[in-house]
């Protein structure tokens, strides 16, 4: 799985930051906040830039289309989108990573979850969600990079070799750690 970060450009010449996973490669799955709504509408913007680390130079490209797959939603509630980034040219430098989803641009509301710092429903060391190119940080620890542009990080469990995404990782909300989850496991 190769993580990717993403430079959205502003109206105001700034950027905001997050967090994606190229899925394959022109493909990127993200989240982030009312991305569809509003003036928020980042991915109306005709180039994003991303980088596989914050030390290698940016890469800019044209997106295509920002799909939101039906299967990626629980309920009808709540703040965040979650969704695949559509990139117009291949990143063949990356390891591809292929999913089949419907093309289903209709927009719903996500479902978040969270677990509590020393939460005991979170035990096993192998549930992490990772903050790309900082630190990781685990479910359970007090160890949290607070930094900006965490949200799209992927929270996953690695079960019998398979790596399986669990959602789609957003902050800290309310002493929580908090998650878009996806309807059913996707397996890699």
């Amino acid at each position: 799985m190769q993580y990717v970060k993403l430079f959205m450009p502003l109206p105001n010449g700034k950027y905001a930051e997050g967090t994606g996973v190229l899925w394959n490669s022109n493909t990127i799955l993200t989240a982030g906040h009312n991305l569809l709504e509003g003036k928020r509408k980042y991915f109306e913007k005709v180039e994003i830039e991303f980088s596989p680390e914050l030390n290698i130079p940016r890469t800019t490209v044209k997106k295509t289309q920002f799909h939101v797959p039906q299967m990626f939603y629980e309920t009808t509630r709540a703040k965040y989108d979650i969704g695949m980034i559509r990139l117009s040219q291949r990143m063949v430098n990356f390891t591809d990573v292929d999913l089949e989803y419907p093309p289903n641009k209709m927009r719903r509301a996500c479902k978040t979850e969270g677990f509590k710092f020393n939460s005991s429903e979170l035990t096993s060391a192998n549930i992490k969600a990772r903050k790309p190119w900082y630190r990781p940080f685990i479910y359970g620890s007090s160890d949290i990079p607070l930094d900006h542009g965490m949200s799209g990080s992927p929270l996953y469990v690695i079960e019998n070799n398979t790596l399986k995404i669990l959602g789609v990782f957003i902050g800290i909300q309310s002493g929580k750690y908090a998650f878009v989850p996806l309807r059913k496991n996707l397996m890699l």
